[in-house]
């Protein structure tokens, strides 16, 4: 089904259109993603699948581990509103997207390189954080041609820190086995509960458990939980790049995150002699999610530069 059927099908009424990505030869590693495409018309309607304001490049956005793109939407509705033709992505082994045993970093930059031949998109904006990060490092350092600018999102071109802490989250989640008969509010509470003296953060426990949802007619984890562990310290690291990125280029990180510092700040330099670092003061690793209106503010001031019109 080509793209203008599947757009002519999508209800404009709704919010978003998700769809599938058939797949491409020149791509074997890669798998089908889900997506969804936000535009906000000068009517003030959301249309699903127009172009956006053509002064600007189309922004595609990468979450992080254990994320999704619905955790993207309240941003996506906000740039859409100012323009930017907007597309969110779930990554292999998450959200709605399919699975692989496999989650290099190649692997993932296949899957995003294939999402846009699929859409006609000779060049984007990628956004990403952390893991989302480094898929869109990779890409940039890899496939240059392919972009007009990278937003990187509280992550470096290094094996990042913190140990094996979320690979504790995972090991957990795995144990978990929720009663496929029972409501999905239910077991996300008896998920919290076993959760807990692994992941002490309420909030932390919260972003955990969007991923337990009614699937096929019942309760489970929607993410490649298995994959996920198996992969975890390829996830950590990066690849190994000796050419720089030389476009314009975004870095964004919380003041108490550890991932953008001044350890990591000259391979940043390095790899990226374009890039631009601003830290948000008293935010985390969530940065998107922590300060919402410092981050959007932060990341439009970028977005609107003549250089990427």
């Amino acid at each position: 089904m080509n793209t203008n059927l599947l757009r002519a099908l999508c209800n404009s009424s709704v919010h978003k259109c998700v769809r599938h990505i058939s797949a491409k030869q020149s791509y074997p590693k890669a798998v089908k993603l889900s997506y969804t495409e936000h535009d906000f018309e000068q009517t003030g309607s959301w249309e699903v699948g127009s172009l956006g304001n053509k002064d600007y490049a189309p922004l595609m956005v990468l979450h992080g581990l254990f994320g999704s793109k619905s955790n993207w939407h309240t941003i996506a509705k906000k740039l859409a509103e100012d323009g930017h033709r907007v597309i969110t992505v779930d990554g292999r082994n998450h959200g709605d997207s399919d699975h692989s045993p496999n989650m290099d970093y190649y692997a993932m930059r296949d899957d995003v390189l294939r999402l846009m031949d699929d859409l006609h998109l000779e060049q984007t904006v990628l956004v990403g954080h952390s893991m989302g990060g480094k898929v869109a490092m990779t890409l940039a350092l890899s496939q240059p041609e392919r972009l007009k600018a990278l937003v990187v999102v509280d992550v470096a071109p290094v094996t990042s820190p913190g140990g094996t802490l979320l690979l504790s989250y995972a090991e957990r989640m795995r144990q978990i086995v929720p009663d496929s008969h029972v409501q999905v509010s239910t077991a996300r509470k008896e998920a919290d509960v076993q959760l807990r003296p692994i992941v002490e953060s309420s909030l932390v426990r919260q972003f955990l458990l969007t991923n337990l949802v009614e699937k096929h007619g019942k309760v489970q984890w929607r993410l490649n939980l298995d994959a996920i562990i198996d992969s975890y310290h390829s996830v950590m690291e990066f690849p190994e790049f000796s050419h720089p990125f030389e476009k314009p280029t975004k870095f964004i990180g919380g003041s108490l995150s550890h991932h953008i510092s001044s350890e990591t700040i000259p391979e940043i330099k390095s790899l990226f002699p374009m890039a631009d670092i601003t830290h948000i003061p008293g935010a985390g690793h969530w940065v998107h999610s922590e300060n919402t209106p410092e981050f959007l503010s932060i990341l439009s001031d970028f977005l609107t530069q003549k250089s990427l019109s």
